[in-house]
């Protein structure tokens, strides 16, 4: 079946047919050149914009599918997202689920939760239900040129040839939605870059925009954006999304899919861990070679590697024929270098050519290049194990982030004792610049290398930033910690038939934002609790209308510190912001230090060391 003839099926080639119809017929006296441009698209270029972009969209590959395409319909399982906005009802991101407004909408997952694979779910139904032309774009591989770039680029490649007017009208039709998937994929040193194109077509054109990110971005924060967060798994999610595993790859045979979810009811402990999409999917691929089912999440990507790399050992009886000459535990210390030197190298995709060389240079850091072709060792990683896979031509990508950040952890864990501290500075580094590529990685060795990471990392950076002192200060040396917080922070206030209120309180938690990879909660009840308990403050009632300077359509948008100085809530501001300054101080500080002690007079009672 060609891939028109598959799009046909899934009722894409109508929807989209469709989708261009109402757009173009809903269509006022303005912006003439855009409607040209979609006349174009509609016509000449309707073939290439099914092909070259909608099936992109809708086709995908998986652990399951490395070497072949497979239609979202057939994979997908319905998530849910929930606003962050206190009291918001979580919503089922299923067929006739779309948003059309004008507004910036984020939607915030953890490492595999499925935030791309909603967005992509996004796309699909805004072409059958919608009145706006979606399209999708991943920022990871948006240029400096920037985003709007990337959109002429995009109809460059339907074979379409826009002019800047027709393009700059196409932005202020309100006739097409941006979808921009990974925001936290975005090299550090363009972040900031994108941000604010982003804020800045939204704000000059009402551009509807859609964006995908992990949390703890700037862009999360940032006021007037909507946030969703993508829900966490339950038992019946994962029972569902096993049944649509097997019914369309049947890597469990059909006698072992009872057992299997059998193994799920009767566990909760593997059913709080397969809180994700692709830790579901994972254990789905490895459930037939597993020897013991794991405990926790470190437990289950801890035995990944081997479980993949060994697998035909184990149910077939013999040695599925590899490549390489390397023993499975040198070909996995290779592995763990090759993902820790490809993320200090930013480089996140392959051609077969850079795979290779990032195999040698892995090879070369584990003293495994004598005997062993670095070409055949790749080759493995991509064939054996799939956790590297093909994607179009000549590309490789790991088959999810997590993967890839987990194993660059392990690299750091098992280097040799004199060279790890050295490595911990590097990464410490690049947090002190709030670098987000090493992020997930220190996670996993705050878990894996929890006293090693303690002793190079999180005292070093509590020192850095004196958090060790934060038990001792002043309270004048808490109102000024206070307002470095806070600096960010903003309100909302509305005018109400001569009166003022606050209508919502935004918190940027860009300041520390490393203190959230060791103690989220605590981190981020600093800022929510401050806030929740001004927010229901009696002063708010009475706000002077003097602080309001020529508001905008009935609304100003304030300094939070402002605010709590005009109300004179500065006081109880800082009562609360104290009482979590000492939590951070006593679970990130004084923990990390005990562990650290512990272990030495340990050593010290029982060896003569």
């Amino acid at each position: 079946m060609d891939l028109y003839q598959e799009l046909a099926k899934a009722g894409i080639t109508v929807a989209t047919t469709q989708l261009l119809n109402r757009v173009f017929l809903r269509w006022d006296r303005t912006n003439l050149n855009a409607r040209r441009l979609v006349r174009e698209l509609t016509n000449n270029a309707y073939i290439n914009y099914l092909e070259k972009h909608v099936s992109r969209v809708v086709r995908l590959r998986t652990i399951h599918s490395s070497e072949y395409d497979v239609q979202l319909k057939d994979m997908y399982h319905p998530l849910r997202i929930c606003g962050v906005i206190p009291s918001s009802v979580p919503q089922s991101v299923n067929d006739g689920f779309y948003i059309e407004d004008q507004k910036i909408t984020n939607i915030i997952g953890i490492a595999g939760q499925g935030k791309s694979t909603i967005l992509r779910k996004i796309f699909v139904e805004q072409l059958f239900n919608g009145d706006k032309i979606p399209f999708f774009i991943e920022l990871r591989k948006v240029t400096q040129d920037g985003i709007r770039k990337s959109l002429l680029n995009t109809f460059t490649s339907l074979n379409l040839s826009p002019t800047d007017i027709e393009i700059e009208e196409l932005l202020k039709s309100n006739k097409i939605i941006l979808m921009l998937d990974g925001y936290d994929e975005v090299n550090s040193n363009q972040k900031d870059n994108i941000l604010q194109e982003i804020i800045n077509l939204n704000l000059t054109y009402s551009l509807q925009i859609i964006t995908t990110s992990r949390p703890g971005t700037a862009i999360c924060s940032e006021p007037s954006i909507i946030n969703y967060k993508v829900e966490l798994l339950n038992e019946n999610d994962i029972l569902s999304i096993i049944e649509k595993l097997n019914s369309n790859n049947g890597s469990i045979d059909k006698e072992q899919l009872p057992k299997i979810k059998d193994t799920i009811r009767n566990n909760k402990n593997l059913v709080s861990v397969m809180t994700s999409p692709i830790l579901v999917t994972l254990f789905h691929v490895c459930y037939p070679y597993m020897d013991i089912i794991p405990n926790n999440t470190v437990e289950f990507y801890s035995n990944l590697f081997m479980t993949l790399y060994l697998r035909h050992d184990k149910v077939k009886n013999f040695d599925r024929e590899k490549s390489s000459s390397l023993s499975h535990n040198d070909a996995y210390d290779c592995f763990c270098a090759l993902c820790f030197y490809s993320i200090f190298k930013n480089n996140y995709d392959f051609t077969e050519q850079t795979l290779i060389e990032h195999t040698k240079t892995a090879m070369q850091l584990k003293g495994k290049l004598d005997g062993c072709d670095p070409e055949s060792l790749a080759m493995d990683f991509v064939d054996v194990t799939c956790l590297i896979q093909r994607e179009g031509y000549n590309k490789y990508i790991f088959i999810h982030k997590s993967i890839h950040e987990y194993h660059a952890a392990e690299f750091i864990k098992n280097i040799s004792s004199d060279k790890k501290s050295k490595f911990y500075s590097l990464i410490m580094e690049d947090v002190k610049k709030n670098d987000y590529r090493y992020h997930n990685t220190i996670s996993f060795l705050h878990e894996t290398d929890e006293i090693d990471c303690n002793k190079h990392l999180v005292i070093p950076l509590c020192e850095y930033y004196k958090i060790s002192t934060w038990n001792k200060l002043s309270l004048i040396d808490y109102k000024d910690l206070f307002r470095q917080f806070f600096v960010e922070s903003t309100a909302i206030i509305v005018s109400d038939e001569g009166k003022y209120r606050v209508q919502s309180l935004h918190y940027s938690t860009s300041f520390l934002s490393w203190i959230a990879l060791f103690i989220g909660d605590i981190y981020n009840n600093l800022y929510s609790s401050v806030i929740s308990r001004l927010f229901v403050s009696e002063k708010l009632k009475d706000i002077p209308s003097d602080i309001i300077i020529n508001p905008v359509g009935g609304t100003k948008q304030l300094s939070f510190i402002h605010l709590v100085n005009v109300l004179n809530l500065l006081d109880d501001a800082v009562d609360i912001f104290k009482e979590h300054i000492l939590l951070i101080h006593r679970d990130l500080y004084v923990y990390s230090y005990e562990i650290i002690k512990n272990e030495t007079e340990s050593i010290s009672e029982f060896f003569d060391l």
